[in-house]
């Protein structure tokens, strides 16, 4: 499965080794926060013969991890601010796909790693869903992911939500690229309506040193629903990916 490196900046099925870090400063009807995200995502051991019964190219075996640190947050209703780790997030994903274009399918996990308030307080699972499709200097994709409570404090809300990540990207000169920002289009069951609409832009560089490549992006998003909490979030972020020989 070659990788495309016009658009693997923002595919999310490119089956690479890699860690990221990502700064991301939010703006909330109740003040300013800030936030660092820990991503990884760990290829794992495909099967060539399966997939050639499947599909035209190989398979692909995923697992992408990711914890947020919370730095800064505002005060809330007399409760004092705090700091401290959020829920850890894990997603297995399998399927098929080729240079143009990836699909695959897993399951999502959400514990409740979080410090106080800053986490659910739930055990949370549910289905994962991506697919993605590259021509020319362009990619498309969309990417999916559930979580619904099954377990933990029964004093803490229930969870039941679907995100969706549509993706559009062009691929520039010199290793840049223009697209939309990592947009979570975010559903809550229990309210019967989104909880997140957001719009956003990114522009990334990709720098290439042998058998790594660096990725630097900046995202700016709007969020048009503001009853959601977040009214604005600014992203800086930088990934380090192990290329496939």
């Amino acid at each position: 499965m070659e990788e495309r490196t016009d658009t693997a900046l923002v595919d999310p099925l490119t089956p690479n080794l890699w860690f990221s870090l990502e700064d991301e400063s939010l703006q909330t009807v109740s003040g300013s926060s800030n936030q660092l995200n820990l991503r990884a995502q760990i290829p794992l051991a495909a099967n060539p013969p399966i997939a050639n019964l499947l599909a035209s190219g190989q398979a692909l075996s995923l697992i992408k991890l990711k914890m947020p640190i919370v730095l800064s947050a505002p005060s809330n209703a007399g409760i004092e601010a705090a700091t401290g780790t959020g829920d850890v997030t894990a997603t297995w994903l399998g399927g098929f796909g080729t240079s143009q274009s990836r699909w695959a399918a897993g399951a999502a996990f959400k514990f409740p790693t979080g410090s106080g308030s800053l986490g659910s307080g739930k055990w949370s699972a549910g289905p994962a869903l991506g697919y993605t499709y590259g021509t020319g200097r362009w990619t498309f994709g969309v990417y999916t992911q559930s979580f619904f409570s099954y377990a933990g404090s029964g004093s803490r809300s229930p969870v039941a939500q679907t995100q969706v990540e549509p993706q559009i990207s062009v691929a520039l000169s010199d290793g840049w690229s223009l697209g939309t920002s990592d947009m979570k289009f975010t559903y809550d069951y229990d309210e019967g309506s989104f909880a997140n609409v957001p719009v956003g832009v990114r522009i990334a560089k990709q720098i290439k040193a042998g058998s790594r490549r660096w990725d630097a992006y900046f995202e700016a998003e709007k969020n048009l629903k503001a009853s959601g909490g977040t009214t604005w979030s600014l992203r800086l972020g930088a990934k380090l990916v192990f290329l496939r020989p």
